[in-house]
């Protein structure tokens, strides 16, 4: 009998690898008991799947199973644990850095057999639950935030040829998200470029259509394709280019012209002008043109009246008298500057004192313009603002050279935020650089202890809020507001503060 019972079971285990099955269940066997726990798949932290019993389960609040799960930057997402012998469970993040959990009542839960899980950053984490000697692990995602959609952006702007690779800015504004002590701080704002995306230029020196691809990196994604002009220089009559300026600090605002409020100086055919020929003569202190015999018999007259002309590659304009003008002259379609010796000008000049700007028509500008990449305030009179100015949209601000400013400025021993997208001053609560700042009505940036709403905070000598600690007696909390009335602990130490949040010495718990 036993050795008939070895053939069948030789025969068996034959046919089965024959058949390709893996494990046979024989009769005579205990058979597999209704209470016998789940086999669950786990994924360690390198990776590797291996085989755990557990009767545990988790799921997210919904009741759905969360193996795999993807959430976005900054999202939360919460889970239970089913089928667990009581409520003390281990929750554990294989990258923190990725994923960090926060259980039990620390996250506003019910107790510990609940967990919030946080996404800090890019990746993906393993999540494992542990009760009583079993366990469960399961997958979380976290995906990039998409910047080609539910964000503002300011194209680049066409610029003027000036021999250089021109880099016009491109602005991007919406929801921000940025990682501070393994917490992700969202704010509103700008974007950063070379931390949150990044511009790829490309033909973009000389004349033509350029290319600028922008790039999500970080915590960001998606691209979008850009182009835009480069004109070339407008020429004065002598056939130079007249990119003259008052100064410059390098860098193109063009992409900001825009939303600044500032408009393009469009290059335009100066007035029409005759080339003629003779000789200047001056009577009576003043000067005037006389034809030779071959331009006079051509015009039907000795010299130029009521026009304008061009001598040596150079425009004037006459009177009706005959006489050249010079210095400013208005010709009913706009100023001019004709400087002392008469000839039409372009470009930046600057006379007693002040500057001018004008286009390739020799018109005089006016307003706020975008001039060779920069963008510049002209007042009525033509003259260039330099310093604050109150505009329809807020304060602006105007170094000394005239080029309007953006981020943080000095001014007379203060410093003042200007929005990088549209030059506009702030005031109140600016979050910025992982920082978070307080600009009072005038703009200035507040320094030391500050009443604000009716709540005390405190601002370093870099005007950032102080938060979670000490300054002297008194104690700053995480939304930088001066704790009273509380008990504070510092490593592991208590300290009582009053009603006037300051420290009571010798008062013990």
């Amino acid at each position: 009998m036993i050795k008939t019972r070895s053939i069948l079971v030789s025969f068996a285990m034959a046919f089965a690898l024959v058949l390709g099955v893996s494990s046979l269940a024989f009769a005579d066997e205990a058979p597999a008991s209704a209470d016998a726990p789940e086999i669950t798949i786990q994924a360690t932290e390198d990776g590797q799947i291996s085989a755990q019993a557990s009767s545990l389960t988790v799921v997210d609040f919904n009741g759905y199973d969360p193996q795999n799960a993807s959430i976005l930057i900054g999202e939360r997402m919460n889970v239970r644990v089913k089928n667990a012998s009581s409520s003390a469970v281990t929750w554990t993040s294989s990258n923190p850095s990725v994923i960090k959990v926060q259980s039990g009542t620390s996250a506003g839960l019910k107790d510990n057999s609940e967990c919030t899980l946080m996404s800090v950053g890019v990746g993906q984490s393993m999540i494992t639950a542990t009760c009583g000697g079993e366990s469960f692990t399961f997958r979380i995602l976290t995906r990039q935030i998409d910047i080609t959609s539910g964000y503002y952006w300011t194209a680049p702007a066409n610029c003027t040829y000036n021999g250089t690779a021109l880099k016009p800015l491109v602005g991007i504004a919406g929801t921000t998200y940025t990682i501070n002590n393994g917490n992700v701080l969202q704010g509103n704002g700008q974007l950063r470029e070379g931390v949150d995306y990044t511009v790829t230029y490309s033909n973009n020196t000389n004349v033509g259509t350029a290319t600028a691809v922008v790039a999500g990196i970080g915590l960001y994604k998606g691209t979008r394709t850009f182009t835009f002009k480069i004109n070339a220089a407008p020429t004065n009559s002598s056939g130079s280019s007249s990119s003259g300026s008052s100064g410059s600090n390098g860098s193109s605002q063009a992409g900001i012209a825009g939303p600044s409020g500032a408009g393009v100086v469009v290059p335009t055919a100066p007035p029409a002008s005759k080339a003629v020929s003779g000789k200047w003569k001056k009577t009576k202190g003043m000067w005037w043109f006389e034809y030779d015999a071959a331009t006079a018999k051509l015009q039907g007259k000795k010299w130029p009246t009521s026009e304008w002309v061009t001598i040596g590659g150079k425009r004037y304009h006459f009177g009706s008298n005959g006489y050249m003008h010079s210095g400013w002259y208005n010709s009913g379609s706009g100023w001019y500057w004709l400087g002392s010796d008469g000839a039409m000008k372009t470009g930046w000049h600057k006379t007693k004192g002040k500057w001018y700007y004008m286009a390739s028509d020799g018109v005089m500008q006016t307003g706020k313009k975008l001039i060779d990449t920069l963008i510049y305030f002209l007042k009525s009179s033509g003259a260039m603002v330099t310093g604050w100015n109150k505009e329809s949209q807020g304060w602006f601000y105007y170094k000394s050279s005239g080029v309007m400013a953006t981020g943080w400025q000095k001014v007379k021993g203060k410093w003042y935020y200007l929005n990088p997208l549209n030059g506009v001053m702030k005031t109140g609560w600016l979050d910025v650089d992982n920082a978070r700042y307080y600009l009072n009505g005038s703009g200035a940036m507040l320094k030391g202890w500050q009443k604000i709403g009716g709540k005390w905070y405190h601002f370093a000598s870099s005007g950032a809020m102080s938060k979670n600690k000490w300054v002297g007696n008194y104690y700053l909390g995480s939304d930088g507001v001066m704790v009273t009335n509380s008990w504070i602990t510092t490593k592991g130490v208590d300290y009582w503060v009053d009603s006037n949040g300051k420290w009571v010495k010798g008062k013990t718990r």
